[in-house]
């Protein structure tokens, strides 16, 4: 009898091995045992056959993280998929262990970055409270132009220095904090009581489907509140809009692809600030000149000098900012007599980029895609009408009408088609 409930199992294993995908991270919620980035019906079987010992323990196999993995832990995963868990237990992106209980309703944000990923799964109704900064942005990002009454929200402290009192005044079920400061997370749980997870909205290289990119966060974080289908359809939207482009620059050849020198001017007043890895512009077909220097350190915005600049010569030059009088001007790179002779500058192909627009939004980020592929090939996009685009996107994210129409009247100077 056995040996015909292993062969099941077995059975049973191969039917439901399906493609996970091409995303590259694990969804690191216990019970998710397999370790790819969804928990299904390939779980339950895959730790079966570990109780059965055909296959070797997972750490997130132990779905009730109780040290054991027995059949509680196949109940659970079950549970899991049908959304009927009363806690969850997950591992955050700062390789934190955290317990939740189900079902979440109330949520304090610890950051205007944290605060989004929220939104863009639809629960800002969820949210109780948000950080010190939140009103400070008011009138610059986007989620706050379609939820504006989320600055009128008590103020809760930032990630790294958090208000415990207000916090616990206003009882929420789960706490989002930034990723980088693990410690005050901890101190904060510890005193409050309250689970404290920490969430990383922008990943090194800003890649959708790396570890601790849009598509993790997202999952994870929808887990935890209950909107798995809103995370599903987001990552699949992204999937559909960037196969959209790449469909079209993929088969673009190298030598037609230019190559592009992105400058983060953010609070800059000079072209040495080089972007090293950037997810949009491979998407929309172009060579990163800085893109050998990404090995250099961890951040993806490193000093260069124009010396540098000048010998990879770039046939574009992008500058990051988001204002309608940006410190580093396109006037300004143009005159620089150092630069002369660089192609981009003789042939007056410099461009202003939202870039993902405060705090790396990944909204605006798949809208940037097509803005940056029709301005590096224009006659392979010459039908694309990059404002309807762009605020097509925003509004599935915010759910809110026109909000790329108002980054280009906020920002200003942004190249357009019309």
């Amino acid at each position: 009898m056995k040996k015909i409930i292993i062969i099941g199992l077995i059975i049973a294993l191969m039917l439901l091995v399906l493609p996970a995908g091409a995303s590259d991270y694990t969804l690191n919620i216990f019970g998710n045992a397999n370790e790819d980035n969804i928990i299904n019906m390939q779980d339950v079987t895959y730790t079966e056959l570990i109780i059965l010992e055909y296959k070797e323990p997972t750490q997130f196999a132990d779905a009730k993280y109780d040290d054991n993995i027995d059949i509680l832990d196949v109940t659970q995963i079950e549970l899991v998929i049908l959304g009927k868990e009363k806690e969850l237990t997950i591992c955050d992106q700062a390789d934190r262990i955290v317990t939740v209980q189900k079902p979440v309703e109330k949520i304090v944000t610890l950051f205007p970055a944290v605060m989004r990923v929220i939104v863009h799964l639809d629960a800002a109704d969820m949210i109780v409270g948000v950080c010190g900064r939140t009103a400070d942005y008011a009138d610059t990002m986007v989620v706050l132009q379609a939820h504006p009454e989320l600055a009128e929200l008590p103020c809760a402290g930032m990630y790294n220095d958090p208000n415990a009192e207000m916090i616990i005044s206003l009882d929420p079920d789960v706490v989002f904090a930034y990723v980088s400061v693990p410690d005050a997370a901890d101190t904060l749980q510890e005193i409050t009581g309250i689970p404290v997870i920490c969430i990383s909205p922008s990943p090194t290289g800003n890649e959708y489907n790396a570890p601790g990119g849009p598509y993790d966060t997202w999952s994870l974080a929808g887990m935890v509140i209950g909107k798995r289908e809103q995370a599903n359809e987001l990552i699949s939207y992204c999937e559909e809009e960037i196969a959209k482009v790449t469909d079209i620059t993929s088969g673009i050849p190298d030598e037609d692809k230019p190559t592009v020198y992105f400058c983060h001017a953010h609070q800059a007043t000079d072209i040495t600030r080089a972007v090293t890895s950037y997810d949009p512009m491979n998407i929309a077909g172009a060579k990163n000149v800085a893109g050998e220097l990404t090995g250099s350190g961890p951040s993806v915005v490193l000093d260069v000098p124009k010396e540098q600049i000048i010998d990879w010569d770039p046939e574009i030059i992008m500058i990051h900012g988001f204002s309608k009088e940006p410190l580093l001007s396109i006037e300004s790179v143009l005159s620089d007599p150092t630069l002369g002779g660089v192609k981009a500058i003789e042939d007056e192909r410099i461009y202003y980029t939202k870039g993902w627009y405060i705090g790396w939004d990944p909204a605006t980020g798949l809208a940037e895609c097509s803005y940056m592929a029709k301005l590096f090939h224009p006659d392979s996009f010459a039908d694309l009408d990059i404002e309807q685009k762009g605020n097509e996107i925003l509004e599935k994210f915010y759910g809110v009408e026109g909000l790329y129409t108002w980054t280009l009247e906020y920002c200003g100077n942004y190249y357009t088609w019309n």
